[in-house]
């Protein structure tokens, strides 16, 4: 018994050891597992939100144009960092958001966690940056809960030029530079693109350079600067232009940030000593410098103006007065003496204060027409030149070029030649094709008009076209001088209009041409001569395809069919003659139909006979010119399923109760390709006994053929029909096709539903049968819909679709026939069989049997 005891003791006591061990173990490897080997550990959950809401102004982030904010709202797809010491050295990450535990285990200490979407640069297109950033605490066995918002941390900026702007510079491009970028992002010509800036959270500048060449060639530089422009700031510039003879050609600039326009000054790129150009400019109104103007007795001047545009501001303005080429003054108008004796010295001379000033106009038209005229019998010419020249306050300082107001006084006889519509000696800018050079597409009319008294002695015309070619013509009267130039005359006027209108430029060049037309009179032996200069010169249209090509959604590209559609950004629409397109042999043909015009200002045609399913390049014409080629891809031909010669093709049909009703379905239940396809059936045979008068198929296969036919039926009511003159139901035949419900994918757009129809009414009801058809977008929006009836006979009907232009692509097509379009009950005597419950017995109206259904494509 001891034994025992002693044996059972010791094996007590060796089972109690071996659990403790076993509990030790197990204690150990949690703690392991808990730890996952890191002393003095704490824990972090982390709650993630995004918010696209929240902007500058109290302007929606989520409506700026173009962009797809939709995704940047799941914070699944979001890194997630976790940073530690003054390095920020990352010492956990997560691609993903939804790959993080719920519970992420940390030795204690201090942190920061970064969750964020999108590239971390510095400019880039279409790269918006959200980002959420926060500091915690990891404190040992306990756990930190963290919320953390993830916001927009970017600013945009979209860059626009107006038509006037590129009506005057051809070219340019823009660049934009931010304290975080090495090198300037650039915004190419028409780039429609957003640029996403890295900026300081606090706001920063962006420096803009304007690279620009005006319709004269030379290349220009301005610089603009985005004041404070912070995180989630939408910034749009606008560039726009006037056409003159300034530095900047009229430059302006247009900067809006969260919907809150800002003046942005427009500066030179480079210090102005260090400008290729002139520093200073003198723009000339009324008159061109040394082109004279001509006043005899009794006419005036309606303007002689001049205005200084002078960055570095003005110091000198010297006025140099001469008389028959002696000089009689000379005045310093940026001085007050100075001012003062050319006021006293020269009647009707105003000025405005001019030193230090950038920008003045001076007024001489008064001055002009306040000169002594000829004495009556004074057959004397004599000559007034005032030369205006101007220097700037810069260090190294730049002096503008002279300019000569020059005021002829002659007798009465000698000729005189007004102008209209220009101003002799000064440049008129148009565009090739007889457009002027606002875009309004309404060329002044350039005319000249002759005026003596004592008659031509000889005249002459010197024209010096676009290509540098000059040639003098001459005639006896000014009519023979019209009509050996080729230029319109009526009366005494020459007009220009028609020759400068038919001026044609070198591809991509603006040309210059020039009419001098010089007449001369002799009076007792003295000669007096007129001269007027009409100087043009021609920029070429600018114009480009604007169907959608080979976009997303090409809406203009149908199965066999295109619509071509240009616009004129400089030029006049209407100008455009045609387009182009690539034919087999990779040559360029005409597009059989000529352009026309819309309300949209776009030149349109029709490319017909395409190819379903294959790619054509296209241009527009616009005189000799060509635009910049577009390529598209033709749809593809789809066709109705399951129909043929006679209708539908494939039905499937079951017959029940007494009476032996046959319910038709159109459709195979064996093969999937013939499902779409819908009946009436289901209304007009609810009772589902079969008994007559209580149910009647409403489309059916008849003689071959599938018939949609109008039904009466009753409610199961026994005989109540034969008490009631009238049917209880009835049921309008219908035929219906959803694509949606078919195994296909529907992307085209037929021209046209057609089909054989036999049409007959009942009882001579008013009624015509009804063909609908929609077709849907991908935004299950309707893209064209039509109604079509017939009241009678036999007959092929088409039913044609419109297209609105550029409308999206197809995304499913809908179809509805229907036997009936009336009012009112069938009646018991449009029964058929026994008026009792006979086999076969049935109520009918309307009756359109449809065979050859398709689908049509141009």
């Amino acid at each position: 018994m001891k034994k025992s005891k002693l044996a059972h003791s010791l094996l007590e006591a060796m089972l109690y050891s071996f659990s403790m061990l076993i509990v030790a173990a197990c204690l150990f490897s949690c703690d392991t597992d808990k730890l996952g080997g890191v002393e003095h550990a704490g824990s972090l959950q982390l709650s993630l939100g995004a918010d696209t809401t929240g902007v500058d102004n109290g302007n929606v982030v989520t409506k700026s144009p173009v962009f797809n904010w939709t995704p940047f709202l799941d914070t699944d797809q979001y890194k997630i960092e976790i940073l530690q010491g003054n390095e920020n050295s990352v010492v956990k990450t997560f691609d993903q958001y939804k790959d993080m535990p719920d519970v992420v285990e940390l030795e204690r200490g201090d942190y920061k966690i970064r969750a964020s979407m999108g590239k971390q640069v510095a400019a880039a297109f279409d790269a918006p940056r959200f980002e959420g950033i926060s500091d915690f605490i990891i404190k040992e066995n306990m756990t930190t809960k963290l919320d953390v918002t993830c916001e927009l941390v970017n600013a945009r900026v979209l860059v626009f030029y107006t038509d006037s702007f590129k009506a005057v510079y051809p070219k340019y491009t823009v660049t934009f530079e931010s304290s975080h970028t090495t090198e300037p992002f650039v915004f190419e010509q028409d780039e429609s693109r957003s640029g996403w800036f890295q900026v300081n959270t606090d706001g920063e500048d962006l420096k803009g350079v304007l690279t620009a060449t005006p319709d004269t060639g030379e290349v220009k530089k301005y610089t603009i600067t985005i004041p404070s422009v912070k995180p989630k700031d939408n910034v749009r510039v606008t560039f726009n232009s006037t056409p003159n003879t300034r530095p900047d050609r009229g430059l302006t600039v247009k900067v809006t940030i969260n919907n809150e326009t800002i003046d942005v000054p427009v500066n030179i790129y480079v210090p102005d000593y260090m400008l290729p150009v002139k520093a200073v400019a003198l723009e000339s109104t009324g008159f061109a410098n040394e082109d004279a103007i001509s006043l005899a007795a009794g006419d005036n001047k309606d303007m002689a103006k001049v205005r200084i545009f002078a960055p570095g501001t003005i110091k000198y303005c010297w006025l140099t007065k001469k008389k028959d080429g002696a000089v009689v003054g000379e005045y310093d108008l940026a001085t007050k003496d100075g001012a003062i004796n050319a006021i006293n010295a020269n009647e009707g001379l105003t000025l405005p204060e001019i030193l230090k000033k950038k920008d003045v106009t001076i007024d001489f038209t008064a001055m002009v027409n306040k000169l002594p005229r000829n004495a009556a019998g004074d057959k004397s010419v004599h000559i007034y030149d005032y030369i205006l020249q101007v220097q700037d306050s810069l260090v190294n300082p730049h002096k503008s070029d002279p300019l000569t107001l020059r005021v002829k006084m002659v007798p009465d006889v000698a000729p005189k030649i007004t102008v209209y519509g220009f101003t002799s000696g000064l440049e008129e800018n148009i565009i090739e094709g007889g457009v002027s050079s606002d875009g309004s597409n309404t060329l002044q009319n350039y005319k000249a008009t002759v005026e003596t008294k004592s008659g031509i002695s000889s005249c002459s015309l010197e024209v010096i076209g676009v290509d540098g070619n000059k040639q003098t013509y001459t005639g006896s009267t000014l009519q023979e001088l019209a009509t050996n130039a080729g230029i319109v005359f009526n009366g005494q006027t020459f007009d220009f209009s028609e020759s400068v209108s038919k001026l044609e430029t070198p591809e991509g060049k603006v040309s210059k041409a020039s009419y001098v037309l010089n007449v001369n009179s002799l009076y007792e032996g003295t000669t007096y001569t007129a001269t007027s200069n009409l100087n043009v010169a021609v920029a070429p249209p600018k114009f480009e395809m604007t169907m959608n090509g080979d976009a997303e959604w090409n809406g203009d590209a149908y199965a066999k069919r295109a619509l071509l559609r240009a616009k004129v950004v400089r030029g006049k629409v209407d100008a455009i003659t045609g387009f182009e397109y690539k034919d087999d042999s990779n040559t360029w043909v005409p597009v059989p139909e000529n352009a026309t015009f819309d309300a949209d200002e776009e030149a349109v045609s029709i490319l017909k006979g395409l190819t379903p399913e294959k790619s054509y390049a296209v241009r527009a014409v616009y005189g000799k010119h060509k635009s910049e080629e577009m390529t598209f891809t033709t749809e593809a031909i789809m066709q109705l399923p399951n129909v043929s010669e006679k209708g539908i093709d494939k039905w499937t049909s079951e017959t029940y109760g007494s009476g032996g009703r046959t319910i038709w379905y159109p459709w195979d239940n064996n093969d999937e390709t013939t499902k779409g396809w819908d009946t009436s059936n289901k209304e007009s045979m609810q009772s589902g006994n079969g008994n007559v008068y209580e149910s009647a198929a409403s489309v059916m296969v008849k003689d071959g053929e599938t018939l949609i036919r109008t039904v009466g039926w009753a409610a199961k009511t026994g005989i109540s029909w034969i008490i009631s003159h009238y049917l209880l139901k009835q049921t309008v035949g219908m035929l219906s096709f959803n694509s949606d419900n078919s195994n296909m994918t529907f992307t085209s757009r037929p021209l046209s539903l057609s089909f054989n129809y036999k049409y007959s009414l009942k009882n001579n009801r008013n009624s015509s049968f009804n063909v609908s058809i929609i077709v849907k977008d991908d935004e299950d929006k309707i893209i064209t819909t039509k109604e079509y009836g017939m009241t009678s006979g036999t007959g092929i009907c088409n039913v044609i679709l419109d297209y609105p232009k550029s409308s999206r692509i197809a995304k499913s097509l809908e179809i509805y026939l229907k036997s009936d379009d009336a009012g009112g009950t069938l009646e018991k005597d449009d029964a058929k069989g026994s008026a009792f419950a006979a086999p076969g017995s049935e109520i009918i109206g309307s009756q359109l049997t449809i065979s050859n259904l398709k689908l049509n494509y141009e």
